[in-house]
Parts: C-alpha cells; sequence; structure tokens
C-alpha cells in the first residue's frame, strides 16, 4: 500500500524466509506492482520474515524493512502488510543531464 496511481507500474520485491514444520528452509523471492498484492500459497506453518528488498528504490520508504509472521491454520491471521511512503517526488534528479556535442 502506498503507491500514487501516477506508480501503478512501481515494482516491489519481497524475500519470504524461514523454517516450517515440515521443510528445513524456505527461501523464496516475489514481486508485486503498485499497490496490488498477492497470495503465496502452500507454504506449511511455521514461522517466516518477510524483507522488502528495496535498496534500489528511490521512490518509496516502506514502513519496514522486514517483518515477522507465524502462518496459522487460520488463514484469515495470515497477512503481511507493508505501507510505503513516496520521499522522491521527481522520476528523475539533476544527475540526469546530458551534454550532446555535436561536430
Amino acid at each position: 500500500k502506498g503507491a500514487d496511481a501516477i506508480d501503478d507500474g512501481q515494482i516491489f520485491i519481497y524475500r519470504i524466509q524461514g523454517t516450517s514444520e515440515k521443510t528445513q528452509h524456505i527461501d523464496i523471492t516475489v514481486s508485486v506492482n503498485g499497490n496490488s498484492s498477492i497470495t503465496v500459497v502452500n507454504l506449511d506453518i511455521g514461522e517466516y520474515t518477510v524483507t522488502e528488498l528495496s535498496d534500489w528504490s528511490y521512490r518509496y520508504k516502506p514502513d519496514s524493512v522486514s517483518k515477522t509472521i507465524t502462518l496459522h491454520i487460520d488463514k484469515t491471521k495470515n497477512t503481511v502488510e507493508f505501507v510505503h511512503a513516496r520521499i522522491a517526488e521527481k522520476w528523475l534528479d539533476a544527475n540526469d543531464d546530458i551534454i550532446n556535442n555535436f561536430n
């Protein structure tokens, strides 16, 4: 949540890591476009850390870099939400200048 409508194509990337009751280690990466959401299925009950890989994004800052969740049998409790604040108004900054010299 938090992406402006003009940034509907903004990609947010998340890494899900944890240990479930049935497997030793889970490590997957998912992406979300704009304000949409995704559902990750077939994760076993266990504790997981969801980390936003935001070191490449300069326009938005998440409310938290990572969040921990323990999955329950009651699927309504299995939700992680990241809220973003736009920290850069412009798409480009002064570093986008170039001087063209034509001979």
